[in-house]
């Protein structure tokens, strides 16, 4: 996926996927597929938590900021330090302009 963090050591087995946004701690053996957002760990590796909930989750893959011209991602740069209600407002405000 685009915008994914993997830690040291990790070791990600044959055909899994890795979804947009997901974090992945060091030194986790990944042999399933990891959903988008999510930040998995461990061996096996477990998902942990979500960076963000279900609604939001699908908004970011729908805007698919990661394929944004350098100038447009300056131009909503507001929008990587928001979270709850305040990102979802903002998302609603992007996929009308889509």
């Amino acid at each position: 996926g685009n915008d994914v963090w993997i830690g040291e050591d990790v070791l990600i087995t044959k055909n899994v996927k890795v979804g947009n946004g997901a974090v992945i701690g060091s030194k986790s053996v990944v042999t399933k597929n990891v959903p988008s957002y999510a930040i998995v760990g461990g061996n096996p590796a477990e998902i942990q938590k979500f960076r963000h909930d279900k609604d939001e989750i699908n908004m970011l893959e729908k805007i698919k900021w990661w394929e944004w011209r350098l100038s447009a991602i300056i131009d909503e740069i507001e929008i990587f330090s928001l979270t709850g209600e305040s990102l979802k407002k903002k998302l609603l405000v992007l996929l009308d302009q889509i």
